[in-house]
């Protein structure tokens, strides 16, 4: 990656945009982007399901799963009650590094990275949760713990280039 990608992204990145839940995030062009009526999915060619404890649901492994929660109106949540109630939900949760507090556009925002298992298996993960308004939003790119080295920057990239609004 030259200066100027580290600068402005990565040029040949897809940029995928939901106007109607006020978001946009990019991805490698070759990776699969599937949508759901509140929650988006990416993933490269070789990615397999595994079952999210948090979601309840098969989430693309490796991959980035992104939802939107609409809270009742006049209502906030604060996006590190998000963080700690991951403990109670996750085998093993654990906050590897703090990447930042700001997603742009959001209100509020943590960025981060962390380790979790599902039936014996590790896995790994960069968040970003961000709130704008009564609206919630979710983004972890995930991957088995043994890959995840590999896949950070382009992890890490993803979430950079979330953004609110």
């Amino acid at each position: 990656m030259g200066f100027l990608d580290k600068l402005f992204g990565p040029k040949d990145w897809t940029t995928h945009a939901r106007e109607k839940e006020g978001y946009r995030i990019a991805c490698p062009p070759d990776w699969t982007i599937r949508e759901g009526s509140a929650s988006l999915s990416i993933h490269p060619p070789t990615a397999v399901t595994v079952i999210d404890p948090e979601l309840g649901a098969e989430i693309p492994v490796p991959g980035i799963c992104m939802a939107v929660r609409v809270l009742p109106e006049g209502e906030t949540q604060d996006v590190k009650e998000i963080l700690r109630g991951r403990s109670n939900i996750y085998q093993e949760y654990r906050v590897t590094d703090h990447v930042s507090n700001e997603v742009p556009g959001a209100d509020r925002a943590v960025v981060y990275e962390f380790g979790f298992t599902v039936e014996g298996n590790a896995f790994r993960a960069v968040s970003a949760i961000a709130g704008k308004g009564n609206r919630l939003y979710d983004v972890k790119a995930c991957s088995r713990a043994d890959e995840f080295d590999a896949l950070r920057k382009t992890f890490r990239q993803a979430i950079k280039e979330f953004k609110v609004g």
